[in-house]
C-alpha cells in the first residue's frame, strides 16, 4: 500500500464498510478509525473482538493492518471478513492485496466469489470478461522505461508536474516540520526543482509562500502560469467537520495568484458539499477545464474523477462526473490531462490492474475505453500520479515498488526495426490507385513492394495485441506518408470468431489502441487519430464453424484508413 500520508490525505480512502449502528464497545475504536489513527484503532478493535458480532470489526481489523502495511495480517482478516460481508469493496480490496503479494490465482478465486455474490457490479462483469487480465497486461509490449529520480528522499515523494523547466512535486521530507501523527511523517509540503537540458534536476526548494502547517499538494497551473491550483486541508481555511463524534479536515482545492514576485494568500474553491473532499487538481492546457478527484455525492462509489469549467470571469461551472468509462465503484484519483487536452491519465483500483493502484489513460475527445498503461509504469504495488509531456517526450510516475512512495522518470522506448521475420508485408489492393506511394520491403525476399496510400492492414497473432517488428515496419512506412498531409487516420480493428463476443470486442479495442499509441509516439498529432474496436462484428471471411487457420488470420485484421 501507499505510505499512510499519501493514502489518508490524497486518496481520501473512506472505507465503504457496512453502516450498522455503533455499539458502545466499538465507539472508541470507530473514533480512532475515523481519525485515521490506525495503530490505536487496531488495538481498540482487537480488544472488542469476540465481544460483539458486528462483521464490521473484522473488516476494520483488515483495513487497519492494510494501512499499517501488515499485508499478511490484513489478508488473514480479510479472509475472515468476506464470509459475512455485505460490502463488495471488501472483496475487491482483498483481491487487490493478494495480487500485490504475488498471489494472482488466489486473487482470481476471490474475484470469482465476488462475481457470484455481486454479479451486477461492473468490476465483476469486467473480471468475468477478462479472467486472465493480469497476464494480458503483463504480455503487452512495453511502451516506456522508468528510472527512479535521484531527488527522492526517505519519505513520501509524489505528484510530479512539469511547467517549462520547473519541476514541482509533493513531499514529506521536511524533517523540521510538524509531524502528521497517523503517518509518523512530517506534514506534506510543495517543492520545486529546475530541470536541465539533460533532464537533470537541481536540489529541491520548498515553496514557502504556499506551504502551511497542514498537508499541501499536489498542484497544477493555469494556462498562463499566473494562477496555481493545489490541494490542502479545510483546516487551513479554519473549517472542520464532525462525523461519528470525530472532528476531521476535508481536502479542498486552493488557488493562489503570482503577484509582485510572490504567491498571494491561497483561497479555497467551492467544489463540493459540506464534509466532502475535492483534490488532486489538473488544469487543461487551454486553461478552460479543471479536473479533480472527489468523494462528493453523485459519483459511482469511492473517489471519482470530475471536471469543472473555469470561466473567463473567474467563476466555476457546474462540476461534471466523467462517467462509467472512467469511474467505477472503486477509487479513481490523480487525474492528469495532457497537453493535447484530450488524453487523461488517472490512477484506479476499480479497473482491472496488476495490484494496488494502476495507472490508466483514456481519450476523452473520441469514444474509447480506459486502457491500463502496462508494465513498467504499473507494477504489483501502488502506481499513481502518471504525467506525460508529449513535447518533451518525458513523463513521471509515482510508485511504492521500492518501499516508499518515490517518483520515477518515464521515457518512451525506441524499438529498432530489423528485417528478421518471415512474415510478409501485406498489401491492400482493393482500393483506388493512390496519387503517391511509398516503397516498403517484402520480408521474404527483400524486394520493394508498393503499398497503397489510402488503406493498409496489419495482422495480430492469436489472442495478442502486441505489435511485432513487421507491423512496425508497415506503420513506419505509413508515417512517412501522413506527415506530409493533414488527413485523419482511422484505425478499425477486428478479431476472428474464437472467444466470446465481449472478450473479442475488448481485444479489438486493445489492438486499435496499440496502433494509435505507436503513431502518437512517432509524432502524429492526437487530433488526427481515431480508433475503434469491432470485435467479430464484421468478418472478412464468413466461414461459420468451418474456419481454417488462414480464415481466422484474415479476420484477425486491423485496417488503417486515411480519410479527408
Amino acid at each position: 500500500m501507499m505510505k499512510i500520508t499519501t493514502t489518508c490525505f490524497f486518496l481520501f480512502l473512506i472505507v465503504s464498510v457496512s453502516t450498522q449502528a455503533q455499539t458502545k464497545a466499538t465507539r472508541k475504536a470507530d473514533s480512532y478509525f475515523m481519525q485515521k489513527d490506525y495503530g490505536r484503532a487496531l488495538t481498540a478493535y482487537s480488544n472488542v473482538l469476540g465481544k460483539v458480532t458486528d462483521n464490521r470489526v473484522l473488516e476494520r481489523l483488515a483495513y487497519c493492518h492494510l494501512y499499517l502495511h501488515n499485508d499478511r495480517e490484513a489478508a488473514k482478516w480479510f479472509q475472515k471478513a468476506i464470509d459475512k460481508t455485505r460490502d463488495p469493496g471488501v472483496f475487491c480490496e482483498y483481491a487487490s492485496l493478494l495480487k500485490s503479494m504475488g498471489q494472482v490465482e488466489a486473487s482470481n478465486e476471490i474475484m470469482r466469489r465476488f462475481a457470484r455474490a455481486f454479479p451486477q457490479d461492473v468490476r465483476a462483469v469486467a473480471f468475468l470478461a477478462h479472467p486472465d487480465y493480469v497476464n494480458e497486461i503483463r504480455n503487452r509490449a512495453p511502451h516506456y522505461e522508468v528510472s527512479r529520480l535521484k531527488i527522492n528522499s526517505n519519505r513520501s515523494d509524489f505528484g510530479a508536474v512539469l511547467t517549462g523547466n520547473q519541476f514541482y512535486f509533493t513531499s514529506a521530507r521536511n524533517a523540521n516540520g510538524k509531524v502528521f501523527t497517523q503517518a509518523n511523517e512530517p506534514f506534506l509540503d510543495l517543492y520545486s526543482s529546475t530541470l536541465s537540458a539533460t533532464n537533470e534536476l537541481s536540489l529541491p526548494t520548498s515553496l514557502t509562500d504556499l506551504n502551511s502547517d497542514w498537508n499541501d499538494g499536489p498542484l497544477s497551473f493555469s494556462a498562463d502560469k499566473k494562477t496555481l491550483f493545489f490541494a490542502s486541508e479545510s483546516f487551513r481555511a479554519g473549517k472542520g467537520f464532525r462525523k461519528q463524534q470525530t472532528r476531521y479536515s476535508a481536502v479542498w482545492i486552493f488557488t493562489s495568484n503570482y503577484k509582485d514576485n510572490k504567491w498571494t494568500t491561497p483561497k479555497p474553491l467551492v467544489l463540493t458539499e459540506e464534509g466532502y473532499s475535492a483534490g488532486n487538481p489538473s488544469v487543461s492546457a487551454d486553461g478552460k477545464t479543471l479536473y479533480f478527484s472527489s468523494d462528493r455525492p453523485g459519483g459511482y462509489g469511492g473517489l471519482d474523477i470530475w471536471k469543472v469549467a473555469l470561466k473567463s470571469d473567474g467563476t466555476l461551472g457546474v462540476p461534471e462526473n466523467l462517467g462509467p468509462v472512467v469511474n467505477t465503484p472503486g477509487d479513481e484519483s490523480f487525474p492528469f490531462i495532457s497537453d493535447d487536452n484530450g488524453t487523461l491519465s488517472f490512477a484506479s483500483k476499480g479497473h482491472p490492474g496488476l495490484g494496488g493502484y494502476d495507472c490508466f489513460t483514456i481519450r476523452l475527445d473520441v469514444p474509447s475505453q480506459a486502457e491500463n498503461v502496462g508494465i513498467p509504469i504499473n507494477s504489483e504495488k501502488d502506481d499513481f500520479s502518471f504525467s506525460y509531456y508529449n513535447d518533451r517526450k518525458l513523463g513521471f510516475v509515482t510508485s511504492n515498488r521500492k518501499g516508499d512512495d518515490d517518483i520515477f522518470k518515464v521515457t518512451p522506448l525506441t524499438q529498432p526495426i530489423e528485417a528478421t521475420s518471415e512474415k510478409e508485408t501485406r498489401v491492400v489492393t482493393n482500393v483506388a490507385p493512390p496519387e503517391q506511394a511509398v516503397a516498403a520491403t517484402d520480408r521474404r525476399n527483400e524486394t520493394p513492394t508498393v503499398m497503397a496510400e489510402t488503406k493498409k492492414e496489419i495482422w495480430f497473432e492469436v489472442d495478442s495485441f502486441a505489435l511485432d517488428r513487421d507491423d512496425i515496419g508497415i506503420l513506419d512506412a505509413l508515417i512517412l506518408l501522413v506527415k506530409s498531409d493533414a488527413r485523419k487516420i482511422e484505425i478499425n480493428s477486428y478479431t476472428d470468431t474464437r472467444g466470446s463476443n465481449r472478450y473479442n470486442l475488448a481485444l479489438s479495442f486493445k489492438r486499435a489502441i496499440a496502433v494509435a499509441d505507436y503513431l502518437r509516439s512517432k509524432g502524429i498529432a492526437e487530433s488526427r487519430i481515431q480508433y475503434r474496436g469491432y470485435g467479430e462484428e464484421s468478418v472478412k471471411v464468413d466461414c461459420g464453424n468451418d474456419c481454417t487457420e488462414q480464415d481466422h488470420r484474415a479476420n484477425r485484421r486491423t485496417e488503417i484508413v486515411l480519410v479527408k
